[in-house]
């Protein structure tokens, strides 16, 4: 016979945190810190003059063409960039003021907080796990303990400020 939970378990599962709920917020935050910043460095030197002579037939050859595909820039909510900030600047609540999620206690622990960084910054740029893990020479069984454990570390704490899971 099967053992079924209590709802009430069920609904306060629900709203901690575990180390897959944590490693998705970090991606989130990201790619929204990614999409809200912007260019560093001034931008590329311009005359009054077009680089080139455009005639009026190239004109209208472009717009007989049919139209490039632009890649849509995603415009984060407020909630998502408030998120962002949490997790990369830290919070404050009635407790007093909590660091950044990859700072604080994660800090004593070099390896799994590297291991961590890093497969949110190749998740970032679209790697997978066994492509980062060549690049850098490192075990996949022994990177992947090393993020959980470093996920986990976070999600206790946040599960201890009582911080709501999203």
């Amino acid at each position: 016979m099967l053992y079924k939970l209590p709802t009430a378990d069920v609904e306060a599962s629900a709203t901690l945190w575990t180390p897959q709920a944590v490693i998705r917020a970090l991606i989130d935050s990201f790619a929204v810190l990614s999409v809200t910043t912007g260019r560093v460095g001034p931008k590329k030197m311009k005359a009054f003059w077009p680089e080139y002579h455009a005639d009026l037939a190239d004109l209208a050859d472009r717009m007989e063409a049919k139209p490039a595909k632009w890649r849509v820039k995603r415009r984060p909510s407020s909630v998502e960039v408030s998120r962002m900030e949490m997790v990369l600047l830290g919070w404050t609540d009635a407790k007093g003021s909590h660091s950044a999620w990859l700072n604080g206690n994660l800090m004593a622990y070099e390896r799994p907080r590297l291991c961590l960084v890093a497969f949110i910054i190749a998740k970032s740029r679209g790697m997978t796990e066994v492509a980062l893990c060549r690049q850098l020479g490192w075990s996949l069984a022994t990177f992947k303990r090393h993020k959980l454990a470093a996920a986990k570390m976070i999600a206790v704490r946040l599960n201890a400020s009582k911080v709501a899971c999203w």
